[in-house]
């Protein structure tokens, strides 16, 4: 496919359809910045329409070709983002446009039993709001539920219904399904006012799911390892009881987002659906679980993680044979505040991410702690109590001066006042002298980087 053929098509598979004055005037808008008949400045403002605010969300994460260059339609916190690439030129223009969707709430009937709502755009009578009928998969036999790590967007994973947190706020997957469904947080709030109220939304085909299941947890600077195990179990359980049969869940991997241990959130999800599974608090007709994870690398990650605690994906459920509780699961969530940690502190550039999961998560896990990361960009009022904690009874904080960025020196003279342990790096190519009178680690490559930390790491534990 190429050139507006190709965008036709990937409106047509969205369901945005084609011929419409909205998708006409957007083929030519995007078309126009490709081969440079719009200027960045005029397609900006055309793009800015709120009425191309829904086919933007439709193509999130959605890339097309044609001869002369390439066009990518950024996704979750990237929303909005379009990145045109001139392949003769070598130019690359990218727009940010503000995606805004009206909420739907005026438009909704809600109604209420104990602490669950359901809300169906398109009802006039509440509570005739029955369950969608289950997405059409052969799982046979329900003696074993398949578990799965998905690259992927929730947006477009075929399933009976995507599980999602509503953290007192909205963010990352939780954020970009709510604006899709028309759903601002103050919607979402008035919904669920409190921990364990919950809210069942039709998605009108927004989604490649009919359906999809909002749960109240703490806020986000409190849903740690407890509290995702936690989730995980009970959010089967509001399933058990009103949507028996469904048969397969997506979700997302939680905590990553805001610092956990990838591994150790990984596997205190997992522990929560094995909670649910040995005391029979699950969907009937359950067969398969979908962690979707949007970046390929960490997707490939959490995949050798979950085959290291369940081996072929497959759980075995009760009444079968006994489930297999191995340690890193029975643990998982219950005990992992008390594991041996150590934190990372770097800037949130991209550019870091490969050296934070390679370079430092690798050989800190293999040596037995968890890894932790403080985004400091991200560093709130709703974080900093929990940042300060983890310091406090860290093992080892690891500093990244690679980049000059205030809020990095910041945590780390916070760090050095308390008296931590701290270990400093820095890429060879980095021009800087800032030393805080301690050594530098540098390093050229990653794994120049890991082969480094995994020796210092050996003295640590000596």
């Amino acid at each position: 496919m190429s050139g507006i053929p190709a965008l036709k098509s990937l409106l047509n598979e969205l369901q945005i359809e084609n011929g419409t004055p909205i998708a006409n005037d957007f083929i030519e808008i995007i078309t126009g910045l490709l081969h440079g008949t719009i200027s960045k400045v005029e397609g900006q403002s055309r793009l800015s329409n709120p009425k191309f605010g829904d086919p933007l969300i439709r193509l999130s994460g959605k890339t097309f070709h044609e001869s002369s260059g390439v066009i990518s339609f950024g996704d979750e916190s990237n929303l909005g983002d379009v990145t045109i690439r001139d392949i003769a030129g070598g130019n690359i223009t990218r727009l940010n446009v503000p995606v805004q969707i009206k909420s739907s709430q005026q438009n909704v009937t809600i109604g209420q039993q104990n602490n669950i709502y359901y809300i169906n755009p398109n009802s006039t009578n509440w509570p005739d709001i029955s369950p969608p009928a289950p997405f059409n998969l052969n799982y046979g036999t329900q003696s074993t539920v398949e578990i799965v790590i998905e690259n992927g967007n929730i947006l477009r994973t075929p399933t009976d219904i995507v599980v999602l947190k509503f953290a007192k706020a909205l963010y990352g997957a939780d954020e970009l399904v709510a604006r899709v469904l028309g759903q601002t947080e103050a919607d979402i709030a008035q919904y669920i006012p409190q921990e364990g109220k919950y809210i069942f939304l039709a998605t009108q085909n927004k989604l490649s799911s009919p359906e999809v299941l909002f749960y109240g947890t703490q806020d986000i600077g409190e849903f740690e390892y407890k509290e995702i195990r936690l989730f995980s179990s009970e959010i089967l359980a509001v399933l058990a009881k009103h949507r028996p049969n469904v048969q397969n869940i997506a979700m997302t991997i939680h905590g990553v987002g805001y610092g956990l241990d990838e591994n150790e959130a990984l596997k205190a999800q997992i522990a929560g659906f094995f909670d649910a599974f040995a005391s029979k608090m699950y969907p009937k007709n359950l067969g398969r679980i979908t962690i979707v994870e949007v970046n390929a690398d960490r997707a490939n990650r959490l995949r050798a993680t979950l085959q290291s605690v369940v081996a072929g994906r497959r759980v075995t459920l009760p009444g079968h044979t006994p489930i297999l509780r191995v340690p890193e699961i029975e643990n998982a969530g219950t005990k992992s505040e008390f594991k041996p940690h150590i934190l990372a502190v770097l800037s949130s550039s991209e550019d870091l991410d490969d050296i934070y999961y390679y370079g430092i998560q690798a050989p800190v896990n293999a040596a037995g702690y968890l890894c932790e990361r403080v985004v400091v960009a991200q560093i709130g009022n709703e974080a900093i109590s929990r940042v300060r904690s983890r310091i406090e009874t860290a093992s080892l904080i690891i500093t990244d001066l690679s980049v000059s960025d205030t809020k990095v020196y910041l945590t780390l003279g916070y760090v050095l006042g308390r008296d931590k342990n701290v270990m400093l790096i820095r890429r060879l190519t980095t021009v800087t002298q800032d030393d805080f009178g301690k050594e530098i680690i540098q390093y050229s490559k990653i794994k120049e980087l890991e082969e480094k930390v995994a020796k210092e790491l050996k003295l640590l534990k000596a």
